[in-house]
């Protein structure tokens, strides 16, 4: 009988494990649905894949995301930084360029009218 019993008790077991396997399994499966109808709802809208659907399977998931994504802003905006002083040093320097020019346009100028003057 103790037999009969302990192998009833692995039978259950075995069983209620296999269940919970199964229930897990068909919970990803559902997210994983949902997650792609979001995705395909975006997608027809307009917006990039997983602006809205994306889910994180924990917080420190989110948080490392959120690090990454702002590591990743910063570099960029480090860049367009760059890129902006890099244009105004330039259109700087053609300013300079072009006030140079008029200036000796205008010394040429003073010049004519004073050779003329003397004449």
């Amino acid at each position: 009988m103790s037999t009969i019993a302990l192998v009833m008790t692995f039978v259950f077991a075995f069983l209620i494990v296999s269940e919970i396997i199964d229930a897990i399994k068909s919970e990803r499966k559902t997210r994983m649905k949902i997650e792609a109808a979001l995705r395909e709802e975006e997608m027809r809208r307009g917006y990039a894949p997983g602006t809205y659907s994306r889910v994180f399977a924990s917080k420190s998931a989110y948080r490392e995301f959120k690090r990454k994504n702002r590591k990743e802003e910063k570099e960029d905006s480090e860049e367009m930084d760059r890129e902006a002083l890099r244009k105004g040093i330039d259109d700087l320097e053609e300013r300079i360029r072009n006030l140079d020019t008029i200036m000796r346009e205008k010394a040429g100028r003073r010049k004519g009218r004073e050779d003329c003057n003397e004449n």
